[in-house]
């Protein structure tokens, strides 16, 4: 067939004519192959439709600020979608449903399998074995040819095959319908999850918030109360209240020292087994307690020349008198067996005694001025520290309250225009139709591929019979395995056999 390394056309005329059967009858088998295939192809219907995806629809810039989702973003881009799309096109919720709702019936190949697979798991009903079947038929469908995603939009286009135009139509038409409602529900999940999320928080801040007023409205009284109150001992007259206590300690100590002198005296005596149950004296006794207190304000106050200080001490003289007398009546009415000495002693140690416990009295109560003082003088600046930290948490759970609050006004205000722009979010651009008429198939291109496809098998077959045919085919390959030179070559000779001969017909 090569002369010189090039193709010789007269060889492969003569290959040609020698295996003409195997060029001319594959090619009109698989011609008749492929008209018998395309008269007998059953007919198919295709249904699509086209759905856009937007964004919501975009308010001023002023209004963006209070409305979630409402500023303008760049347009939606499919290709950056498109798998997280086509997975949920084809999970079992969609199609679950897309099933449920065109309430598909199962063909006798899915029967037949779905009885195969109840043998195998007894505890599953065969409806719900038929159902996962019908998805999984579904999903095998809906394939990357079958869901186009736009390259430069934000369509995509959903189409499905079926000899049945009606099932095609319904197929494709609910597909997309539950696709959006899906869509639509979970946007507003979204935004009711957004709503109930700050209005959980709002409520729990409030009340954080009504605490912390509280708070301060108790440490604002309480600081008031501390200012506005009007304290014996002042920074005023501080220093003339510790005179008149270092005074009153040294007062103190000469009269503890008169009465152990006047005690040590009648110990001995029947003075110091008197009983001291007169109502009258314990009357006078703490009619004098209560002038010592009025006479320990009225001296951290003022001095001792001022009127009130004259007046409580006039008083108080006045008492003590009354109480001396008292005393001594007391004492002579039993007296019996004592002296006069002895009953004059008895009358001055009760006397020195309620003297040294005026003094006492004095001393106590300006201890509690005192004390009263330093303590409010300690208290203030703690509470001057709880206002400012108490305002400060006031100011900060009213920054989070408004925060939430204004976090579910701008949830509700998203949702009501998601809810009135849903149409611009998902819309249908090509709305699903039952078709008319089935795909149009291309009989010539089938008829050229079978035309050729038989060529190629009969050019295939003639090459592997005469690579294991070894024969002489021409004279050059006998001067070729002889190495001489070739006159002539007489093909198909016949021998005769020996002792026969031929009779005549």
């Amino acid at each position: 067939m090569t002369t010189g390394g090039k193709i010789d056309p007269r060889s492969l005329l003569q290959l040609a004519r020698r295996r003409k059967w195997f060029l001319i009858i594959p090619p009109i088998v698989a011609l008749l192959g492929a008209y018998y295939n395309i008269s007998n192809l059953p007919k198919v219907y295709r249904s699509e439709t086209v759905i856009q995806v937007g964004n919501v629809a975009a308010l001023s810039p002023q209004m963006g600020d209070f409305v979630d989702g409402s500023r303008e973003r760049r347009p939606v881009q499919m290709r950056n979608l498109s798998e997280d799309i086509l997975a949920q096109l084809v999970s079992v919720e969609v199609l679950g449903a897309v099933v449920d709702r065109v309430q598909l019936k199962p063909s006798q190949g899915m029967l037949e399998a779905a009885k195969k697979l109840q043998l195998e798991h007894p505890d599953e009903s065969q409806e719900s074995i038929i159902r996962r079947l019908q998805i999984d038929w579904l999903a095998k469908r809906f394939t990357s040819d079958r869901v186009v995603f736009a390259r430069r939009g934000s369509s995509m286009r959903i189409s499905f095959d079926n000899s049945d135009p009606d099932k095609a139509y319904m197929i494709v038409k609910t597909l997309a319908d539950v696709f959006i409602e899906q869509n639509l529900a979970k946007e507003s999940r979204n935004a009711q999850i957004a709503i109930g999320f700050s209005k959980e928080h709002e409520e729990r801040f409030r009340q954080q918030y009504e605490d912390a007023l509280e708070r301060m409205r108790r440490l604002k009284e309480r600081s008031t109360y501390e200012q506005s109150k009007k304290l014996v001992v002042n920074a005023n007259n501080e220093a003339q209240a510790n005179t008149v206590l270092s005074a009153l300690k040294v007062d103190i100590g000469r009269q503890q020292d008169l009465v152990s002198g006047l005690q040590t005296k009648l110990s001995s005596s029947a003075a110091s087994a008197i009983v001291w149950d007169d109502p009258k004296t314990e009357a006078l006794r703490r009619r004098m307690l209560q002038k010592a207190e009025a006479l320990a304000t009225v001296m951290a106050q003022f001095d001792w020349r001022d009127a009130n200080v004259i007046s409580v001490n006039q008083d108080i003289a006045a008492l003590r008198d009354q109480y001396r007398e008292a005393v001594a009546k007391h004492v002579a009415g039993r007296s019996v067996g004592m002296k006069s000495q002895e009953v004059e002693l008895a009358t001055q140690l009760q006397v020195a005694q309620l003297d040294l416990d005026l003094l006492q009295q004095e001393k106590k109560i300006l201890d509690g001025f005192l004390a009263e003082y330093r303590g409010s003088l300690g208290r203030q600046p703690g509470l001057e520290m709880d206002l400012v930290e108490a305002q400060k948490q006031v100011d900060d759970l009213a920054a989070k309250l408004y925060a939430f609050q204004n976090q579910t006004v701008r949830s509700k205000l998203g949702q009501d225009l998601q809810s009135s722009s849903a149409d611009e979010l998902f819309r249908i651009i090509s709305p699903a139709n039952r078709p008319l008429a089935p795909i149009p198939q291309n009989e010539t291109q089938i008829l050229l591929i079978a035309i050729f496809g038989g060529l190629g098998f009969g050019v295939g077959a003639v090459y592997l019979l005469e690579f294991f045919d070894h024969s002489f085919k021409s004279v050059d390959d006998v001067e070729t395995l002889l190495g001489v030179t070739v006159l002539g070559v007489i093909p198909k000779i016949q021998f005769a056999e020996p002792g026969k001969a031929k009779r005549p017909f």
